[in-house]
């Protein structure tokens, strides 16, 4: 079985799913507080061999 692990946390914001593990193909999509901006992808998906499409984002305070 394939499968990522938990990808990470996002601070100053929220994840669509908290799971263990995540099937392949499956998608985390991150948002951030509303004084907050998302840098970095808001969606990552787990790929064959147990890794993620992309770092998990951040939230930055808006300017």
């Amino acid at each position: 079985l394939q499968a990522c692990t938990y990808p990470g946390i996002i601070i100053s914001g929220t994840m669509s799913s908290v799971k263990f593990y995540y099937p392949v193909y499956d998608n985390v999509t991150y948002n951030c507080s509303s004084d907050f901006v998302l840098h970095g992808q808001r969606t990552i998906t787990c790929l064959e061999g147990g890794r993620w499409s992309g770092p998990v984002p951040s939230c930055l305070p808006k300017p």
